[in-house]
């Protein structure tokens, strides 16, 4: 992307199938004096000014357009600039020409429409015309580079037509017309007043999670960590029986009171006591939490309506079914 406030010149692009620069100094010097004419333009709106100030701002406009890459646009405004400019200015004309090629260039190799390739050719045509015309046999240094964009340009289209045996740049399709912007000071029309709608008689609350089937998981919960800890104390008191039993068969001359023994006793019996208090408060508390969570579910049933839309969730599916209660 170039400075803004320079125009844009496509000689330093690379071309696509070996395209010539379009581009040289003299169009550069006409495309300066364009950008100074439109420094110098006033603020208005390009019917009340002279041809060359609304030639740089429309040309103006092209180069904003190719900027954005919206090069069907800029295409437009560099042949409405062209257009503008007198006929017998060739120098100026064929520096915008060059930016009107390389923007239908550009939209053909975007949407792919041979209809930009087309009216570049005709383009061209018109300014050989011209410049044949005006100068006569006098060839000029843009008239010669023309023609050889001309040139690789009628490769491009023989290209199209060899592919597509019916087409012709004649009934080649034309793009649709751009939609006209609307108009910001128009009213907006008023909306339509909305139907009243009777409010929906008031359907009884229901108490989706009951704090008693709240309660009764957790007190579920606790009494199975109670209950695995009384297994675990189970455990322990086995192994240190076992350990004990050992010693004494492997020791014969080892006495029942000795400070091995003793400890292993010692350590029997807290596991015993923990494996008797985590089975009995773990039994109660799990009991008690599978009663309040059946009372719950059964408090939660009778409040609920007799449809209810159930989400469904796995892996690979994600919808709602109904749920119907009799």
């Amino acid at each position: 992307m170039h400075p803004r406030g320079a125009p844009r010149l496509a000689d330093d692009r690379s071309r696509r199938g070996g395209r010539e620069p379009l581009g040289s100094r003299r169009p550069l010097a006409a495309l300066t004096a364009l950008a100074l004419l439109l420094a110098q333009a006033p603020d208005a709106h390009a019917a009340r000014l002279g041809p060359d100030e609304e030639a740089a701002a429309l040309y103006e406009e092209g180069r904003r357009a190719q900027e954005r890459g919206d090069f069907d646009v800029a295409a437009d405004r560099f042949t409405a600039a062209y257009e503008t400019l007198p006929r017998e200015d060739l120098e100026r004309r064929a520096a915008v020409l060059f930016e009107l090629v390389e923007a239908r260039r550009s939209a053909f190799s975007e949407d792919g429409r041979p209809f930009h390739l087309c009216r570049a050719d005709e383009a061209l045509d018109r300014f050989l015309a011209d410049n044949q015309e005006i100068r006569g046999s006098r060839s000029s240094r843009d008239a010669r580079k023309a023609g050889n964009v001309r040139t690789q340009l009628a490769g491009e289209i023989s290209q199209i037509k060899a592919e597509n045996p019916g087409f012709d740049c004649a009934n080649a399709p034309e793009p649709e017309p751009e939609p006209e912007p609307e108009d910001e000071n128009e009213p907006e029309p008023e909306p339509e007043p909305e139907p009243e709608v009777e409010p929906e008689p008031a359907r009884p609350a229901v108490r989706l999670r009951d704090p008693l089937v709240g309660s009764g998981v957790a007190l579920v919960s606790v009494g199975g960590l109670l209950l695995g800890s009384a297994a675990m104390g189970l455990a322990l008191g086995a192994h240190a029986e076992f350990e004990g039993t050992w010693l004494l068969s492997t020791q014969p001359g080892l006495s029942s009171t000795s400070p091995e023994v003793e400890a292993l006793q010692q350590a029997g019996r807290r596991a015993n006591l923990l494996a008797i208090i985590g089975g009995a408060l773990g039994s109660a508390t799990f009991g008690a939490g599978i009663a309040l969570y059946v009372v719950g579910k059964r408090r939660q049933a009778a409040a609920a309506p007799p449809v209810a839309l159930v989400p469904s969730l796995s892996p690979r599916n994600l919808g709602a079914g109904l749920q119907m209660r009799f």
